[in-house]
Order: structure tokens, then C-alpha cells, then sequence
């Protein structure tokens, strides 16, 4: 489970087919938001195969649903998009849609 949706990132480099991963998810049941999941950003798929390094690494946080049966991955993702923004590594908010109709799941 992957979003394809282009991204540039604070370099300059353009992945138009980027694959965005999330790859971890963070519940802390006594903050709000209560979750935090990390995403990965990569050229492409193939780029992830390949163990490349990634474009980016990026956060968001959201609510988790404890009281239902929806698994953990299913609901960060549809959490994600939701988001219009996300913070790099470096703590910075970046705009990145991820509402946009152009987000594809892979």
C-alpha cells in the first residue's frame, strides 16, 4: 500500500510518478493528535525496490479510530489524505496535497 502523486522536493529534483510510503505509525493514547505516522518519499516504485535512498522523509499526525476493527495502515492512509501539508525532517511544514485528485494508490 502506496500513493503515487508527483513531488518536488527543497533541492529542486521532480518525481513526477514520486511513490509516497508510509512507513511507520506512532499511537500515543495520551496526546492529541494521538497518532504520528512517517512517510517516505521515493523517485518511484521501482526506486523503493531498489532500496534506493529517499527524496524525503516527512510526518503528519492524526486521530486515531481505537474503537474500530480498521486496521492501523488503512486508517494513516486514508488520514493522509486528508492532509494539505505535512513537516519535513527538519520540522518545516510543506505543502503537499494529498486531496488532490491526481493522488493514485499503488
Amino acid at each position: 500500500m502506496a500513493l503515487r502523486y508527483g513531488y518536488t522536493n527543497s533541492q529542486g529534483i521532480t518525481a513526477s510518478a514520486a511513490y509516497h510510503k508510509i512507513t511507520s505509525v506512532i499511537y500515543n493514547a495520551e496526546q492529541t493528535p494521538n497518532t504520528t505516522a512517517e512517510i517516505r518519499i521515493y523517485r518511484d516504485v521501482s526506486a523503493k525496490g531498489a532500496n534506493a535512498d529517499e527524496l524525503d522523509k516527512m510526518t503528519f499526525t492524526f486521530d486515531m479510530n481505537t474503537a474500530i476493527t480498521a486496521n492501523l495502515l488503512t486508517q494513516a492512509y486514508k488520514a493522509l489524505r486528508k492532509q494539505t501539508s505535512v513537516t519535513d525532517s527538519k520540522g518545516r511544514t510543506k505543502a503537499i496535497n494529498y486531496k488532490s485528485k491526481s493522488v493514485a494508490d499503488v
